[in-house]
């Protein structure tokens, strides 16, 4: 459970009592509490006041909803399957599924593979985008620059995942900034690449792009749902 408590503009001590009588209540029934509450915000500056952060658990406190959607959600995958440690060989990206062994092979052979340790910039916002991206091993994570100069995560992108991939479609600028989480393997396609293989292979460019419009898609579609959702 999320509670946002940025902008909350008075916390007494019996709210700080309370606020802690939640916390073990719902560790009793095995559920995490976690708070979004900035340094400087009022939220914080009373439950510092009141010991409220001691028996919440610094751990458990965050500076926006973001990262603390983050943190559930890392707690959720430590309960599944673990993620796939070996790369991912680019046959089996489902991207390719349905594609003929030539036409795979005639793909890949005009990708690079590309490897990232953890914390490295694949790419910033705002750079010229020039190539898509296949996720073959470990995660990277997407963050949107705010005004303020704090970010916020926009999404994450598991082995087998593809981003980056507006590149071959425009040369707009990087929408965002992609950071390696950990060791991160990917494989690209640069859009002279594209081109390359539009020349040699025509057939295999026309399946890849339509791949990537039907990915794009998927995207669009869920988006849609959701601003539904939100909305209902």
């Amino acid at each position: 459970m999320i509670l946002d408590l940025r902008r909350l503009t008075e916390i007494d001590s019996t709210g700080a009592n309370v606020l802690s009588e939640v916390k073990a209540d719902l560790a009793r029934r095995h559920i995490n509490l976690l708070l979004a509450a900035g340094d400087q915000t009022v939220a914080i500056e009373r439950l510092e006041e009141f010991d409220g952060i001691a028996s919440i658990g610094r751990d458990n406190v965050y500076p926006d909803v973001d990262r603390a959607i983050e943190r559930a959600e890392d707690d959720l995958l430590k309960t599944r399957s673990p993620l796939r440690a070996a790369e991912i060989p680019l046959p089996e990206i489902p991207l390719f599924a349905g594609f003929g062994t030539a036409d795979i092979e005639a793909i890949t052979a005009h990708m690079q593979r590309k490897r990232f340790d953890k914390g490295a910039i694949i790419f910033r916002e705002g750079d010229a985008g020039d190539e898509v991206l296949i996720v073959a091993k470990g995660t990277a994570s997407a963050f949107l620059q705010l005004p303020n100069g704090a970010n916020v995560r926009l999404a994450t992108f598991a082995p087998g995942t593809v981003f980056g991939e507006l590149a071959v479609l425009d040369r707009g600028p990087r929408s965002a900034t992609v950071i390696a989480d950990g060791e991160f393997i990917c494989y690209s396609l640069s859009r002279s690449d594209y081109t390359a293989l539009a020349g040699q292979s025509p057939q295999a460019a026309i399946q890849f792009i339509t791949a990537i419009g039907r990915e794009l898609s998927g995207r669009l579609r869920s988006a849609n749902r959701t601003i539904h959702q939100l909305e209902a």
